[in-house]
């Protein structure tokens, strides 16, 4: 287990950093306007991850088309985003082999980091799988998503949040 985080923070750490390479430079205001406004997505919840890359534990990590994502509202959570490796297992249709469901009993926490970031922890009650999501979002809107279930091998997204 401890491997597996320091994998996922490492792989965090790095995408942060091109993103943050990538990135043109904006002003002081527009950067304030930014944060204050994911900063109040986030605390309603009402959010969108849309997922660019995926990180299996097994295999090489890949870009995705963009029609991935985790929506994130007060009352309901929805999930559509692929799964590749090993699942302990095996789906009974082809609706079950992606990470999908939608969940209106879950449990949503929200911790700030010390660089102005969040980490959002998502435990669903109610899905047929059990799954626990670990959000972290930069103050710039990056994110990683780790999706960990009991029935498969743990998964990473990278991307970033919209606001609807």
């Amino acid at each position: 287990m401890k491997k597996g985080v320091f994998i996922f923070n490492l792989v965090l750490a790095s995408t942060l950093l091109v993103a943050a390479s990538n990135s043109n430079k904006n002003t002081l205001f527009t950067s304030i306007q930014k944060t204050d406004s994911l900063e109040t997505a986030i605390e309603a919840p009402r959010f969108t991850f849309i997922a660019n890359i995926v990180s299996p534990t097994r295999g090489q990590v890949r870009n995705l088309t963009p029609n991935y994502d985790l929506k994130v509202t007060k009352d309901t959570i929805i999930a559509y985003l692929p799964f590749f490796g090993r699942a302990y297992t095996a789906p009974l249709s082809s609706e079950e082999a992606g990470i999908m469901f939608t969940s209106t009993q879950f449990s949503y926490t929200k911790k700030q980091t010390k660089h102005g970031g969040w980490l959002i922890t998502i435990k669903t009650k109610d899905t047929k799988s059990r799954f626990e999501l670990y959000l972290s979002i930069s103050k710039n809107g990056y994110a990683s998503l780790n999706v960990v279930s009991i029935d498969r091998e743990s998964i990473t997204f990278m991307g970033e949040i919209k606001q609807p």
